[in-house]
């Protein structure tokens, strides 16, 4: 039986990169994770640390040379990439790599477009970025990194714009999840085979998400939690591309969003990664401090989860303040208050019977043209026209008498 648990590990608050399952790099025979840069409430940062899973450990590395927030990251060999991001004030196009043998980050040449929120996977020993945002727009655009040669080149772009994708690799191809076109969270995906050098619509997921985390196991590509627009979600859904199709899974304990996930072995391990800074086109815009946002958001998850007889305890609650209100009311609110009502019926009636009325003209307009003869239609074109010539004569009259 499919199942979730929960692990025992400790973390700060912050907005790390986000890292898929080939960020696990090789180090002196060990396995570790890295974790570079990210934000927190007021900061960006450009700290790096890394756990190793058999020690059960966090340990710094190296810092970064820029500070990066909402970047990507992917391992390729046994080097770690840190792509993009944004540091505060723009939106990053540079690159950088990390070492583990020599414990420094290295420049990279920079991409040909600055991006952030960006989808990054390594395939056949190549580094491709897709998506993200420049500062101004979302982007379909999509590069590839060869370290060999150490250029960047394009590939065809993607038919979606994606902001906050997410990017995983099955059976050789690459498959661009989800994210936030400028206009609507999307549930579209698209699968790019390198061999063939163009990307494929494929089915859409069950539910639209962004900033999810997307994986590969067993054949099957798993996708976890994200952001629909309005919520965080715990729903989890996989993809089989034998059937072409998606199925829902076991959801997990938590809501998360703007986390990273990777692969141990046959489980995943999934922890949490929080973003303080805006997301986009916040829907139902919760605005005020943080402290009055937390609390909104608290409140509108607490509706979703409810019961019924929660939801019906509710609504009683608020119907009996509604008639307190009124039993405490004194006379002359309450006529106004009737006024009022009644003042914003006539005017609503007075508004259906005015559309009423311009329907009615508008369908007997419409019979007498449809009844009209051919002749009756020419007559009616020639004095148009003759209309129009004695008023452009009028005019020229007026005009030469003026001595214009």
């Amino acid at each position: 039986m499919l199942a979730w648990h929960a692990l025992n590990l400790t973390w700060n608050i912050g907005s790390g990169v986000v890292l898929g399952p080939s960020v696990f790099a090789n180090f002196k025979n060990k396995q570790i994770l890295p974790i570079a840069g990210g934000g927190s409430l007021f900061a960006i940062h450009c700290e790096c640390e890394y756990y190793n899973p058999r020690t059960d450990r966090w340990s710094p590395i190296a810092s970064t040379s820029h500070r990066r927030s909402r970047a990507g990251v992917a391992g390729v060999g046994r080097l770690v990439y840190a792509v993009g991001g944004y540091d505060g004030s723009k939106d990053l196009s540079s690159v950088e790599c990390y070492n583990p043998l020599t414990n420094k980050w290295s420049p990279v040449p920079p991409m040909g477009t600055k991006r952030s929120c960006l989808g990054v996977a390594s395939l056949n020993g190549l580094l491709y970025v897709a998506g993200g945002y420049d500062g101004a727009s979302c982007l379909n655009s999509v590069e590839r990194y060869d370290p060999l040669v150490t250029t960047w080149s394009s590939v065809i772009a993607m038919e979606t714009r994606r902001r906050y994708c997410r990017m995983g690799v099955l059976d050789g191809s690459i498959y661009a999840v989800g994210g936030y076109d400028g206009v609507n969270y999307v549930s579209s995906v698209e699968r790019l085979d390198p061999r063939e050098g163009k990307w494929q619509q494929m089915p859409h997921m069950i539910n639209r998400r962004s900033s999810c985390g997307v994986a590969a196991l067993d054949g099957m590509l798993y996708v976890v939690g994200g952001n629909d627009g309005s919520l965080c979600m715990c729903s989890v859904e996989r993809f089989d591309p034998v059937k072409g199709t998606w199925e829902a899974m076991a959801s997990m304990h938590t809501r998360r969003s703007f986390y990273f996930k990777l692969m141990f072995g046959s489980y995943y391990f999934c922890f949490v990664q929080f973003s303080l800074f805006p997301i986009p086109k916040r829907k139902r815009g919760i605005t005020g401090d943080v402290a009055s946002r937390r609390e909104a958001i608290r409140k509108r998850e607490r509706r979703v989860v409810e019961t019924e007889e929660e939801r019906n305890r509710r609504l009683s609650t608020m119907a009996q303040r509604v008639q307190d209100r009124r039993a405490e009311e004194t006379e002359e609110q309450r006529n106004s208050r009737l006024s009022d009502m009644a003042q914003r019926g006539q005017d609503r009636r007075a508004e259906e019977q005015r559309n009423r009325r311009l329907a009615v003209m508008r369908q007997r307009s419409q019979q007498r043209r449809a009844e009209e003869t051919e002749e009756q239609r020419k007559e009616n074109t020639f004095w148009a026209e003759h209309h129009v010539y004695v008023s452009d004569n009028i005019c020229k009259k007026n005009k030469s008498e003026a001595g214009i």
